[in-house]
């Protein structure tokens, strides 16, 4: 099943629009044995769907430092 949403926003007075995308609930291995020490123990963790833009954004400045 493949749920498709348009979003419409106005941010800064920039009006952007972004497709999401619905990502379906299933479980993943999180961790590694293969690494470092603090990425044990490997575990399975279950993730709820949720939406998720189709298109990366990313912004020319760096906002995170």
């Amino acid at each position: 099943m493949s749920i498709a949403l348009l979003v419409s926003s106005t941010v800064a007075k920039v009006t952007f629009a972004t497709e999401l995308i619905l990502m379906e609930r299933g479980t993943f291995q999180m961790g590694s044995d293969q690494q470092y020490r603090e990425e044990l123990p490997v575990a399975e963790v279950a993730v709820d769907p949720f939406m998720i833009g189709r298109i990366e954004v990313t912004s020319p400045v760096q906002s995170f430092r």
